[in-house]
């Protein structure tokens, strides 16, 4: 089975292969320019006939390209010679797709059962399933995060812990998160987290009340536990709770995340199509919808943290706004606060959903019993 120190520098020849000779110019750019000298060019270039002809050109054009990318991807590409699905050899959309129907991880798991250890799922994507992978990849100091982590990014200079790509920064960012983990911290903040989870308690016996027997209405505990994990980590991270276990005002942050979850996990498989405009149709306009006000939310919660006194409560904040890299001397820009903290809030509340609903009733999450 071949090893990452292998592959490393045959992805240094693919860099500079001869492949990049199919990046062909269009014929519709250079119309575009003709249009613009139209005066000064001969009235022939501008006929229906000469038109037409020009797009049959252009998709003759791009139709070639297609056909030699694919050929090439699949027979003469340095990863040609590792299995995998012929679809994820000649492009990245594979992966996004699968990562939009929440299979991807399904299909991984199916892909090492077929194709073994190491297998190809995507033009210059080796996926592997071993010990000795494991130690060559996060061991070694010429791997770098991938540059597909820049899609999660939202705005200039807004790297979490998760999205950044420095390993000074990361390394940095990682001190001073840890210090905001530690036994001490968590024994400070117990008290509000207890607050919280007596509250989820109050909420569900009030349930019992209403009906005036020993049996409940049914419950969506999916969505009862995400308020009080979302109330815990506002709480955690920005000073703030959400209240969601007492209003109904911030209940949408949960469709949020996961809608955010979503757009990232496509656009991580596919960078290229972030590029790309589609945020404006169908739906991921919704989506986009969500992440602004999600995103609004968010940066109002940070600017009153941040005009708070430092040791105002035990949170994040406490260990972040003070906080310099003992290598550069600069510290976090409020940008950067932001990000971590929406960071923390995702991984806190949405990895906990995601435990919770495995052991909860399969689809629906709602049960009913005794409380």
């Amino acid at each position: 089975m071949p090893l990452i120190n292998d592959i490393l520098p045959k992805v240094s020849l693919w860099k500079s292969s001869p492949s990049q000779l199919t990046e062909m110019p269009l014929v519709a750019a250079v119309l575009s320019k003709a249009f613009m000298y139209k005066s000064s060019l001969p009235t022939f270039l501008f006929t229906e006939g000469f038109l037409w002809m020009a797009l049959k050109a252009t998709i003759s054009a791009l139709i070639l390209k297609l056909i030699i990318t694919c050929v090439y991807r699949i027979f003469f590409h340095p990863f040609a010679k590792y299995p995998g699905p012929w679809t994820a050899k000649v492009s990245d959309f594979y992966a996004a797709y699968h990562n939009g129907k929440g299979q991807f991880h399904i299909q991984t798991k199916i892909g090492h059962r077929k194709y073994g250890p190491v297998f190809r799922q995507g033009p210059n994507k080796l996926v592997f399933n071993s010990p000795q992978a494991l130690h060559d990849i996060y061991s070694s100091k010429e791997v770098l995060k991938s540059f597909a982590y820049e899609t999660f990014v939202p705005g200039p200079g807004q790297y979490n812990i998760f999205t950044v790509i420095d390993s000074t920064a990361h390394r940095h960012k990682s001190k001073m998160l840890s210090k905001a983990f530690s036994d001490r911290t968590m024994k400070e903040f117990e008290p509000t987290m207890l607050y919280h989870i007596d509250l989820f308690v109050k909420n569900l016996m009030s349930c019992c009340d209403e009906r005036g027997s020993t049996w409940s209405i049914p419950i969506n505990m999916t969505k009862r536990s995400g308020y009080l994990q979302y109330d815990v980590m506002g709480k955690f991270g920005f000073g703030s709770s959400f209240d969601m276990q007492t209003k109904s005002d911030n209940h949408f942050l949960m469709d949020a995340v996961e809608a955010i979850c979503l757009r990232g996990g496509i656009y991580s498989q596919y960078p290229k199509l972030a590029r790309l405009p589609i945020d404006k149709f169908m739906a991921f306009s919704k989506i986009a919808e969500m992440r602004t006000k999600y995103s609004n939310l968010v940066t109002r919660l940070v600017k009153a943290r941040v005009a708070a006194p430092k040791n105002f409560q035990p949170d994040i904040f406490k260990f972040l706004v003070d906080a310099t890299n003992a290598e550069t001397g600069k510290g976090f820009t409020e940008a950067e606060l932001w990000a971590d903290s929406r960071f923390l809030l995702i991984a806190g509340a949405d990895t906990s959903k995601t435990l919770r609903q495995d052991r909860t009733t399969p689809q629906s999450g709602i049960v009913s019993g005794t409380v």
